[in-house]
């Protein structure tokens, strides 16, 4: 009896081992991964033949991934890059990103701040420098938001009575610099943060003026370095080209005003220990290093926000029914500025409409993603664009539906097969450091906007994502904004 019961346990562990030894992966070599061929002889040219124009990059990665699957390969100048559209495939990116995760910068950028000897803020930041300054900032920017309520409700309230000036003043119902008042609003909004009040009850005109220059600065900045990512940036200095001129006069203007900016809100204006400010000299980080970050966090801050609100204004604009539930979650919980369907607005925004579709990270060690070895140091990249719209991650993929995201039965996730496959903020430890802050603006300047007006678009011809450095609409946002009546029950009194 138990020498059947052995051989029955060593027929059972041989078994076991063959089919273990059957069912383990073969690891791939890095090569093997699909794409493009590389022709060395064309050196640069390749990009320009395999990527096309930049502002089309998002459609050109997703016809590659239809091409060669989840995962490609392909050379950009001299850099191994990995495409990942698999949302499995895409969280492997953040596991293996090490203690100091490094991302890939603009090299316009990169190439000014070599130039001139210039150290800039967290964006630029590596290894234990970027470490030690991430964890401060963690500390006011994502552990506790309390702080930065009320300072964001008081600038979104602004811009509500500042939008109702400008219609009042227009007689008009469209806000034809729509982009530019939300610049602002935006800025305005990381001011007061900073100062812990608001700027707007110590400003003057010059003060104003110089809020404004920096918007300009911050839209010439994203224009010039957008153009330039299809061009070297040292040989466009080396031949003088005006699109690099135009980048770096930026730039330095940019820097310039962050300073002065700074310089006006510690000497001239009386500032708030709940302020940011202060926070930061509490932490004993010299004025430079304030200057560093605050420039930084303004210039990925503007641009960033404001699209978003554009695209989810836009979105919600053309859909009256979803308008009329968001309203109705807004006066049913008056003092709730994050309803559940404002926040699933914002995620499916989002996921339409990455304003960073593509999130990559050089690798620290070796790793295996989707079968196949990818040797330390190379440059993985999310393609958010296409994950985001996969029907195998979503259905109804291309649709703008908030309730996907609700999670209350019918309207739960049954149509979010995949969730990680939108990820906005990244993830990680080197995830956007302001996407609570960014957050709270955007569902804060929703909530208000449909509480005061009834949006309706007059875009005639679709809006379509391109992508300028960030992804942005291809035409002008065109709202209606009308007051909205207030809501009245009829009473009929029989005589």
């Amino acid at each position: 009896m138990s020498w059947k019961i052995l051989s029955q346990i060593s027929r059972f562990a041989s078994t076991a081992t063959q089919n273990v030894t059957k069912s383990a992966p073969k690891i791939l070599d890095f090569k093997q991964i699909p794409g493009p061929k590389y022709y060395p002889i064309l050196g640069s040219l390749n990009d320009f033949i395999q990527l096309g124009k930049n502002e089309r990059l998002h459609l050109t990665v997703d016809e590659m991934h239809q091409k060669y699957g989840n995962i490609f390969r392909i050379r950009i100048e001299s850099i191994d890059a990995v495409f990942l559209s698999s949302a499995d495939y895409i969280r492997s990116i953040f596991a293996y990103e090490g203690k100091y995760p490094k991302h890939p910068i603009p090299p316009a950028w990169l190439y000014f701040n070599e130039k001139f000897n210039i150290q800039r803020g967290l964006i630029f930041m590596n290894d234990e420098e970027w470490l030690q300054h991430r964890q401060i900032m963690n500390t006011f920017l994502l552990k506790d938001m309390k702080w930065t309520e009320s300072l964001i409700e008081m600038t979104c309230d602004n811009f509500i009575g500042k939008l109702k000036r400008i219609l009042d003043s227009e007689d008009a119902t469209v806000v034809e610099n729509l982009e530019d008042e939300l610049y602002l609003w935006s800025i305005y909004s990381i001011l007061n943060l900073m100062l812990g009040s608001s700027t707007s009850q110590q400003s003057d005109r010059e003060f104003d003026a110089t809020v404004w220059e920096f918007v300009t600065i911050v839209k010439q900045i994203f224009d010039s370095s957008s153009k330039l990512m299809s061009i070297p940036p040292r040989f466009a200095d080396k031949i003088h080209m005006k699109v690099y001129k135009d980048f770096e006069n930026a730039a330095q203007k940019s820097i310039s005003i962050s300073r002065r900016l700074i310089s006006i809100l510690s000497n001239d204006m009386q500032s708030s220990e709940n302020g940011l400010l202060q926070k930061m000299r509490s932490q004993h980080l010299s004025e430079d290093m304030i200057v560093r970050i605050f420039s930084d966090l303004i210039i990925a801050a503007g641009d960033t926000t404001v699209t978003t609100l554009q695209w989810m204004l836009h979105s919600i604009a053309k859909d009256s029914q979803l308008q009329d539930k968001l309203r109705k979650t807004i006066t049913d919980e008056p003092g709730n500025l994050e309803s559940p369907l404002i926040r699933a607005s914002l995620r499916e925004s989002l996921r339409l409409y990455p304003i960073a579709p593509f999130v990559g990270r050089f690798i620290e060690n070796d790793a295996t993603i989707g079968g196949y070895g990818i040797p330390k140091g190379v440059l993985t990249i999310a393609s958010l664009y296409t994950s985001g719209r996969d029907p195998m991650n979503f259905t109804d993929s291309h649709k703008f539906i908030p309730d996907r995201w609700l999670r209350n039965g019918d309207q739960g996730e049954h149509k979010v097969f995949k969730s990680h496959a939108t990820l906005p903020f990244a993830m990680g430890s080197r995830s956007c450091v302001g996407k609570k802050i960014a957050s709270y603006q955007i569902h804060c300047l929703i909530s208000k906007i449909l509480k005061e007006f009834t949006l309706e678009s007059k875009n005639k011809e679709d809006v379509n994502f391109k992508l300028k450095l960030i992804g942005v609409p291809d035409k002008k946002i065109l709202i209606a904004f009308r007051t909205t009546m207030p809501f009245t029950i009829d009473v009929n009194v029989n005589p």
